[in-house]
């Protein structure tokens, strides 16, 4: 079930706030000036999903992405620990869709740990497909190596209107 939500876009005047939440969600936190670049680069979109009953209003997830030519790439999606499989990470993924569907979009590429059992079956449920494997891809700290999955979605497969253009094709 998904609480009740808004999600909110986001850009550099809140790179700290995507930062702080980065860190809360994932093991191999981003600071801001890291999210800073990313977000100052063409192309670029952030989301955050707020509470709209909660008394501090304070955001429970982020998504980070960005579009090349007819390609968006999610390159991080993450919910706090507290308020997780409560579909806030489904709603951020679907705004994500929606916002790359708009900027005309034709895929959208993720990559995701091959250990991440609960994001693979959310990103299953929404079409995407595994397209490619990398070895030893994610770092962690005191631990082993992790691959990561690439996964590919096709827009118009989840049947996500990208505009006038594409009436009757």
């Amino acid at each position: 079930m998904i609480p009740a939500i808004r999600i909110e876009q986001v850009g550099l005047a809140h790179t700290r706030v995507l930062a702080t939440l980065h860190a809360a969600c994932l093991d191999d936190p981003w600071s801001a000036a890291a999210m800073a670049d990313v977000l100052a680069s063409p192309g670029a979109f952030a989301c955050v999903a707020v509470p709209v009953d909660s008394s501090d209003a304070a955001p429970a997830g982020f998504a980070l992405a960005r579009l090349a030519a007819d390609e968006a790439e999610l390159l991080s999606l993450g919910v706090i620990p507290s308020a997780r499989r409560r579909g806030i990470g489904q709603a951020l993924l679907d705004d994500v869709i929606r916002s790359a569907s708009r900027l005309k979009a034709r895929a959208l590429f993720l990559e995701v740990a091959e250990s991440n059992d609960p994001a693979r079956l959310l990103y299953a449920a929404k079409g995407f497909s595994a397209v490619g494997r990398r070895p030893d891809y994610y770092q962690r700290a005191n631990t082993v190596p992790v691959a990561a999955l690439t996964l590919r979605l096709t827009l118009r497969q989840v049947g996500v209107d990208t505009g006038p253009d594409d009436v009757g094709t």
